[in-house]
């Protein structure tokens, strides 16, 4: 007699002995309460079969027996190397090759024919419906489907007495995990195999759902690796253990008995299989339906894609996908809301099916993207062209002649760059739109030699786009020398002055420069007044006074001036409403900065109106996908799912804040890939979101990424940069990571003491954090020094 440990121990110890132990039997005698132990001990046997009792053995004053009703079924017998099957003598097993909470797995070679099959032995009455589950749903998928190489085939049962167990085909690689580990790592092995073995898979898994059996625990573990005739690695599907039936008039339409469900209506539980692979919806309690086993094919897909089958994924997972087509094929397996989730298994195996003419599409799209660069510098050149002829020509006045130079070429090259961002699936993220327009400016900039005045409109829209999409460097001296010529070739006032004037504030804002932008802004928008009082009845004009009165209403609300701030927004957006028709980009921008300004002021309710009717307008606005009509994703749109966001955070409606935020910064990445200042924006707030539901272990991955990507765009020593530093490090001390959260919580502190003087709540929360990390480091100095700060606060 021995325990569990000495009895597994020993059973290792015989595999590979042929002969020595055949006439030993091992036995499970169930648990024993033993005398002096506060918990049943399980007792096991070995004997020799004749000579030993090989039985359970009687009580005594020192040991009871405690076996559960209904266990004894599936005590008694237990494998061994070197055993034969009882019921099966042919077969001897050889080896065990797994185990879990239904029992174990054994692979026996039959003694003449020397074939291979597994054993999957039940010694768990309460998993034994499990093995009638699988069998019932094995013989569904034979009568509907007949025998197939993708699924793996049962050749017997048995289930009306001890030892219960299913027979079933033998795989000689084994499961994915174990071929990956025969070849050196997934890694080695090459990626078309790894997408085809993916794609081969998931036609399995449509083929079991076409007669309405889901697997519910698709995982590399369960699909086992065969050679086809030719030698090429197969995939095939195992595992029904815990599947589901959808349809009962399958079973009934075929005679087949049914076993192992409670309820083949209603067994779409939301219990799955292993979590990694397991659908949010399943995780939340939500039936589980086909779109589950997606979800898992997803995940799978994932993981084979980045080489790696023990990785999850996580917050960021694009990252390491860098094929686009396959980072759009899996984002949409592992869609979190079903409605935007791919529908069927079928769907993915003919998008993988399909990829290398997907990729030769690809190419000929991004060649495609090519010739629009060059489309691009035409264009401009045309528009300019047409432009300088009708000023030569004198038919039409110059304040006219100006307004319409403006109109023409911002509006024709904005339609143009914004149509290159959006491109169409967002394939384009690997094709930057900088490189667009440094394939197009030289030859503008020869075309232009010596005419000045278009020079200089030029170098004010290109410099305008290279901001526009973060390159800041790239935009300095493009509007730089568009300022300069203004200012050499026209008298004060002029709208063309102000326009740079306004051009150079925002490069500045960009940078974080806001001091210096400040003057530029106040420049512009004094000589705009001026403007405006000349020409009162010019819609242009006016115009242009609301944009410059909205710029400096941003400095202001930046600048903890909200107050004056909301006049001058509210000021803006009266001019727009009387000269535009909405939907409006311009009047849905005012609005969209109105409510951010009511945001600031702590007035949450009262901002909402404002951005939400800049939602609608910008919806409205947005290009259509041709197939769905939906609208697709816009840089705005995002923008303003991130106030919205924000104003239910501060509401206290985290759930509904998080649905924003989240969907937020998915658009910004659609649209504007993998870094953008505008991403780091949303993605901070995101991480403040997860903090103020006390979720630090969840925040603390967002905001790396966002102190990141600011800490690129815009300098470590950046205020937001800084912000989101603060942010961290309160994650990091709410994790007891000490030494890490006062380095983050002192950088930005440092840097935002002065700036952040005007809100003496936001540095009180810093200091009060870094006297925590100081006593807790035992920094005397330190602490003394941030309580006599917050003291004087």
């Amino acid at each position: 007699l021995m325990t569990q440990a000495a009895f597994d121990i020993a059973r290792r110890a015989v595999v590979g002995s042929k002969g020595i132990y055949e006439d030993t039997t091992w036995m499970a005698h169930g648990p024993y309460l033993l005398k002096g132990c506060e918990d049943p001990v399980a007792i096991f046997e070995v004997g020799v079969r004749g000579v030993s009792p090989l039985a359970a053995p009687p009580d005594s004053q020192k040991a009871k027996r405690s076996v559960a009703a209904g266990d004894e079924e599936t005590l008694g017998w237990r494998p061994a190397a070197g055993q034969r099957v009882p019921q099966r003598k042919a077969w001897t097993l050889e080896q065990k090759l797994g185990e879990g909470g239904f029992g174990e797995v054994w692979l026996a070679t039959h003694e003449r024919t020397k074939s291979r099959r597994v054993f999957k032995f039940c010694f768990d009455a309460d998993r034994l419906r499990s093995l009638k589950r699988e069998l019932t749903l094995f013989r569904l998928l034979r009568d509907a489907l007949g025998d197939r190489k993708d699924i793996a085939r049962l050749f017997d049962v048995q289930l009306d007495e001890a030892p219960f167990f299913l027979e079933s085909e033998f795989t000689p690689s084994g499961s994915l995990v174990e071929w990956a580990e025969e070849q050196g790592g997934l890694a080695q092995v090459p990626l078309d195999l790894r997408i085809g073995l993916v794609a081969q898979t998931a036609r399995a898994v449509a083929a079991a759902h076409s007669v309405g059996i889901l697997h519910k625990d698709i995982k590399p573990a369960n699909i086992l690796i065969y050679q086809d005739d030719d030698m090429r690695p197969r995939p095939r599907l195992a595992d029904f253990g815990i599947g589901a039936i959808t349809e009962r008039g399958q079973l009934e339409g075929r005679n087949i008995t049914v076993a192992g469900f409670t309820d083949p209506d209603s067994d779409t539980s939301s219990h799955a299989g292993t979590r990694m692979y397991a659908p949010p919806e399943s995780l939340a309690g939500r039936p589980f339906t086909v779109l589950g086993d997606v979800y898992a094919l997803g995940v799978m897909l994932y993981q084979m894609v980045v080489g790696d089958l023990e990785r999850p994924v996580a917050q960021g997972w694009e990252r390491d996908v860098p094929h686009p087509l396959l980072r759009e094929d899996i984002a949409v397996c592992i869609d979190g809301n079903e409605e935007q989730r791919l529908g069927s298994a079928q769907g993915l195996a003919k998008r993988l099916e399909a990829l290398p003419e997907r990729r030769r599409q690809y190419g000929r799209r991004r060649a495609a993207v090519v010739a629009f660069g060059t489309l691009v510098a035409l264009v401009i050149l045309g528009s300019i062209a047409t432009v300088w002829g009708v000023r030569e020509s004198g038919l039409r006045g110059t304040a006219e002649l100006q307004r319409d130079r403006a109109q023409t070429m911002n509006q024709m090259f904005e339609d143009l760059l914004l149509g290159a961002v959006a491109w169409d699936s967002g394939d384009t993220r690997d094709i930057r739109v900088v490189d667009l327009l440094d394939h197009a400016a030289p030859a503008l900039v020869s075309e232009l030699e010596g005419k000045l005045e278009l020079q200089a409109e030029f170098q004010a829209i290109l410099g305008r786009s290279y901001r526009y999409l973060d390159a800041n460097e790239k935009a300095r001296p493009h509007l730089q020398s568009a300022l300069e010529i203004r200012e050499r070739l026209f008298e004060r006032p002029r709208e063309e002055i102000a326009e740079s004037l306004v051009d150079w504030a925002e490069l500045q804002w960009n940078m974080g420069a806001y001091t210096e932008a400040e003057p530029f802004y106040v420049d512009a928008l004094r000589m705009r007044e001026t403007l405006a009082r000349v020409e009162p009845d010019d819609p242009a004009r006016q115009l242009a006074l609301a944009e410059s009165k909205q710029l400096r209403a941003s400095w202001l609300n930046r600048a903890e001036s909200a107050e004056a701030a909301e006049d001058l927004y509210r000021e803006a957006l009266a001019i727009r409403r009387t000269y535009l028709t909405p939907p409006n980009r311009h009047i849905a921008r005012s609005e969209n900065n109105l409510g951010f300004c009511l945001l600031r002021q702590n007035k949450y309710a009262e901002a909402q109106a404002p951005i939400s009717a800049a939602l609608a307008q910008f919806l409205a606005l947005s290009p259509r996908d041709p197939e769905t009509g939906e609208p697709r994703p816009t840089a705005e749109v995002a923008g303003v799912l991130n106030n919205l966001g924000r104003c239910e955070m501060e509401l206290g409606r985290h759930d509904v804040a998080l649905d924003l935020l989240r969907e937020a910064v998915a658009m910004k990445r659609a649209v504007w890939g993998d870094a953008h200042g505008s991403i780091a924006v949303s993605l901070h707030y995101l991480g403040v979101l997860h903090q103020r539901r006390d979720e630090p272990a969840a925040a603390v991955p967002i905001l790396e990424e966002a102190l990141s990507m600011r800490e690129r765009l815009l300098g470590p020593d950046h205020p937001d940069a800084a912000r989101t530093a603060v942010e961290l490090g309160g994650c990091r001390l709410a994790l007891d990571a000490v030494p890490e959260a006062h380095a983050l919580l002192l950088r930005g502190y440092e840097v935002l003491r002065t700036i952040d003087a005007a809100e003496p709540e936001r540095i009180r929360r810093m200091l009060t954090w870094l006297i925590e990390t100081s006593r807790r480091l035992d920094r005397a100095d330190e602490q003394a020094r941030f309580e006599a700060e917050l003291a004087r606060e």
